[in-house]
């Protein structure tokens, strides 16, 4: 297309695409900003960027709808800061001079994204007059504390989105439940509605929050208290990172404040939401956190399954999805494990308990051999007060009492001894994640 065509073309609507702009003009840098500098110069418009990671596409998108912001200003589109080094290679500086607002998410540097689309470089280039507003990259587990990082999630290639996999987002609850129960009795597990405490669903949120917290120190708005004031009443994320739409609107409307223009028509149900990911939200997190609202059903990834999934159909599609990996790594897993316990055992027959450091009353965490074999070894040197063992069907051992979970009301003063020595630093995070803080003793400690 011609330069002037163009330009035609882009006096015609909200939005400036560098990217379509450079392609139309066949990578001509110069073409490209005589074309966006001839558009000001007719329209009397000024340029507002938005800069981040994928919540400024919806951003984007909310302003681009408001009469009042288009009235004045162009959107100038450059894309997710993850795609400008496939998408458009190199920001021509001259084209990031006719920014007059930039509206930003703090981007670093750091795995795939080069020096060069860092927002301290990108900042540099920009007009010393030009308006910079920071906001935070909006995130909050809250919801969630079943979130992990997914490293057995496969792509997805034959679908739009599929690179990022089936499900990015983890379930650590699934993965460490799958090496000892089927999907479904994973899933009425999962359905528990105490299946977490309020306590770790409290400390969950506030830890969240501190999180946002420390991330809006560098930020000139701030959304952190909104989340903290409206989380119960109203459902705000669908994922960790993919708020609803109507927190983006807060969030934009604190942005025009800051730069003292009054935005009042910025609407969030004039675009579609970012709902094409949901994470479930335990039934144990609706009553927990006394949620206002809540559902059996989600969409885990819409372009694969468009209908919403109920708990059994979610877990036996992440194992579907993610099982191989989880199952492969178990077996490795299980042959360490294995070792491990075979040198256990070996040390406790051969060297026996230091009595010394033997207390006077505690609980045994694990009922199988090793537990059990400790237990023998004691012979009434000191009281046990029960075993735990999530997994065993058993009830006691030599009149000692077996429990299948934790109990809330523990006394601070109780005593675990952890006989899983090569699992200590989950069961230690696990027992920890109440109210009460137990000493935690591992059986290589005596």
């Amino acid at each position: 297309m011609e330069k002037n065509d163009i330009v035609d073309f882009l006096l015609r609507q909200n939005i400036i695409d560098y990217k379509k702009v450079k392609s139309n003009l066949e990578d001509d840098e110069k073409a490209s900003e005589y074309c966006i500098e001839k558009v000001k110069e007719i329209s009397g418009r000024k340029i507002i960027c938005f800069y981040g990671n994928c919540q400024i596409m919806w951003e984007n998108s909310l302003v681009a709808h408001s009469s009042q912001v288009m009235k004045s200003y162009y959107l100038l589109w450059l894309g997710p800061v993850y795609l400008l080094d496939k998408e458009i290679g190199e920001i021509n500086k001259n084209i990031l001079k006719q920014i007059d607002i930039f509206i930003y998410q703090h981007v670093g540097a750091e795995g795939k994204i080069p020096e060069r689309f860092s927002t301290d470089t990108i900042i540099e280039q920009l007009r010393k007059d030009a308006t910079r507003v920071c906001i935070p990259n909006v995130y909050f587990k809250g919801y969630f504390p079943q979130f992990c990082s997914n490293k057995f999630n496969p792509t997805v290639p034959e679908v739009d989105g599929g690179e990022n996999g089936a499900f990015p987002y983890g379930d650590a609850n699934i993965e460490t439940m799958a090496k000892q129960f089927t999907p479904n009795e994973i899933a009425k597990e999962l359905l528990r509605e105490d299946f977490y405490t309020k306590e770790q669903c409290m400390d969950n949120v506030n830890q969240s929050i501190m999180e946002l917290k420390k991330r809006e120190t560098i930020c000139d708005v701030i959304i952190s208290d909104y989340i903290l004031e409206n989380y119960r009443k109203i459902r705000l994320f669908y994922t960790v990172n993919h708020p609803v739409n109507l927190v983006l609107k807060v969030l934009l409307s604190r942005v025009f404040k800051y730069i003292d223009m009054e935005i009042n028509d910025i609407d969030e149900i004039l675009i579609n939401e970012n709902d094409g990911r949901e994470i479930f939200v335990y039934p144990s997190v609706i009553k927990a956190l006394e949620l206002s609202f809540g559902k059996e059903r989600y969409c885990w990834f819409k372009k694969l399954k468009e209908e919403p999934s109920d708990m059994y159909d979610y877990v036996n599609a992440y194992l579907a999805y993610c099982g191989k990996g989880i199952y492969h790594n178990e077996l490795i897993a299980k042959k360490q494990i294995a070792e491990k316990r075979y040198k256990l055992m070996t040390k406790l027959y051969r060297q026996g308990i230091d009595e010394s450091k033997l207390p006077q009353k505690f609980v045994i965490y694990g009922a199988g051999n090793i537990g059990k074999s400790f237990y023998d070894c004691l012979e009434d040197k000191t009281k046990v007060s029960f075993f735990i063992d999530l997994y065993t069907k058993e009830m006691e051992y030599k009149g000692v009492p077996i429990k299948d979970r934790i109990e809330e009301n523990l006394k601070p003063e109780t005593c675990f001894v952890i006989t899983p020595a090569y699992d200590m630093e989950n069961i230690s995070n696990m027992l920890r994640k109440g109210a009460v803080k137990p000493i935690i003793l591992s059986l290589e400690e005596l």
